[in-house]
């Protein structure tokens, strides 16, 4: 038998609390029917709000030790909350971490929906949570199953594409049943409703909770009226990874050290983000992850390494895989490397966390040499799939290309008629030394385009221009070509 809670109109807020919870007693059977995980360990406290909670104090909240708010834009096309922008912009001027949640109307329509609250919300700014669906009782009640998920579906996949981030879906377990036959939509992280238990109940399919709202009537700091009270899964560090940061400004290109192992981070200066990406904890702490939607080898959602080669030779070349479930099997890895680009399929599923083998590569010292890796599959079976982006490493496979013979030295002519020179030790050359007096050389490996005094313009400038203009005079002694140390070899996908 079920016990069914009546809410009176106007004595209970409208928030996401339709989802109405179970106590305990209240109906073991159904109860049984769903798993009740507690928390992992640490976890991170938060209110969700509305126009019901009135005018705000956010200083308040933030004084109380609240981490996060989630907050009402709107009750499907119906009802606008009108304290969202208040709350939506005091949240964030107070330090207090902000998500926004819409009231889904499985009548209205879900591409409306959707386009309201991105309109509402504008763009994620740094630290946001990802938008969620409110998925609950009320006027949803006796709408087919079939248009329900399918407008689900739709209203996700309008918010993913805008945001880059998946949604999360907040509802109680009963009430996702009735509403939606059990929907498997588990890519989405859930807030699941369930009050005055020591651990919440779960709808199915879901194994766990990302979030979870415990209470109806909680008191909080800065606001007057009953508020509801929610943990996030995690402690701090974790929080701070789930939401959303914007992927940083490159600049430069990534330098592959001439001997050992070079590992590049995904979000080190010189790692190129584009698209939307999530972020997550991985190797040196942070990594990307999104969602395969392109056909190898278009990429969409990525980061490239430009890459820098101090030494031409063979290099293994691997990806990080940090523990994370539910990975790609055909991730795929765009390796350009003298004059070549290979795709490269990586099984990110079969690596329970640590490096996987990319495979072996060819790479010069001058002309374009990058990694790509982003939301590429291989083939139509991993489609949909999570593919992490973390850190690459290079290790030199061969002993290496010299880049002069043994005893060679060269010259270059500066401004003021003196020479520099450098010589090669074994297999490298050694740094340039200095031109003399107060010439300078301006373009080091081309030759003497030099400037005299470090006077821009005037004599000095013509002059160097001049010197320019006729030519530098690069004179090498004996061993006009370099050597290799090392056979070249590619391979791809080999087990290493």
């Amino acid at each position: 038998m079920r016990v069914l809670v009546f809410l009176l109109a106007g004595c209970v807020p409208e928030h996401p609390d339709g989802a109405v919870s179970l106590r305990p007693g209240a109906d073991d059977l159904f109860a049984a029917k769903y798993a009740s995980p507690c928390a992992d360990g640490a976890t991170v406290p938060g209110i969700d709000v509305s126009y019901w909670q009135s005018s705000i104090d956010w200083g308040g909240v933030a004084n109380d030790g609240v981490a996060f708010a989630i907050m009402r834009v709107s009750h499907g096309l119906g009802t606008y909350d009108s304290r969202f922008q208040e709350n939506w912009s005091g949240s964030k001027a107070h330090g207090v971490r902000r998500g926004v949640y819409q009231y889904f109307s499985g009548s209205d329509d879900p591409t409306a929906q959707a386009q309201l609250l991105l309109d509402e919300m504008g763009e994620l700014q740094d630290g946001d949570l990802p938008p969620t669906l409110d998925v609950e009782g009320g006027d949803n009640e006796g709408i087919p199953v079939s248009q329900m998920n399918a407008n689900i579906a739709t209203w996700m996949d309008v918010v993913s594409a805008a945001t880059g981030r998946t949604p999360m879906i907040y509802t109680g377990a009963y009430g996702w049943t009735d509403l939606t036959g059990d929907a498997d939509f588990t890519d989405s992280p859930l807030w699941t409703a369930n009050w005055e238990v020591d651990c919440p109940l779960v709808p199915n399919p879901w194994s766990d909770w990302t979030f979870w709202q415990h209470s109806s009537t909680g008191s909080v700091g800065g606001i007057s009226t009953g508020v509801d009270l929610d943990v996030f899964n995690g402690d701090a560090a974790a929080l701070d990874a789930f939401a959303y940061h914007p992927a940083p400004d490159c600049s430069g290109t990534c330098t592959i050290a001439r001997e050992g192992e070079s590992v590049v981070e995904e979000d080190a200066t010189c790692a190129c983000a584009a698209g939307q990406l999530a972020t997550t904890s991985g190797h040196g702490g942070h990594a990307y992850t999104v969602s395969a939607d392109m056909a190898a080898p278009s990429v969409d959602d990525s980061v490239s390494w430009p890459l820098r080669f101090e030494r031409a030779g063979t290099y293994d070349v691997s990806v990080y895989v940090p523990a994370l479930g539910g990975l790609s099997a055909g991730a795929v890895v765009t390796v350009t490397h003298d004059g070549v680009t290979d795709v490269a399929p990586v099984d990110q599923s079969a690596v329970s966390e640590g490096w996987a083998y990319v495979g072996a590569f060819h790479f010069a010292t001058a002309g374009t040499q990058a990694v790509v890796l982003g939301d590429a599959y291989d083939n139509a079976a991993n489609a949909g799939a999570t593919v992490v982006i973390d850190a690459l490493r290079f290790t030199l496979a061969d002993d290496g290309e010299c880049e002069c013979t043994d005893g060679d030295s060269e010259e270059q002519d500066c401004s003021d008629g003196t020479v520099r020179t450098r010589t090669c030790d074994t297999c490298d050359w050694s740094e340039w030394s200095a031109c003399e007096g107060h010439a300078s050389v301006v373009s080091p490996e081309g030759g003497c385009a030099c400037a005299v005094g470090g006077e821009p313009g005037g004599v000095g400038a013509l002059w160097a221009a001049s010197v320019a203009m006729a030519g530098a005079v690069l004179r090498r002694r004996r061993g006009e070509t370099s050597r290799s140390r090392g056979s070249a070899r590619s391979s791809i996908g080999d087990s290493r």
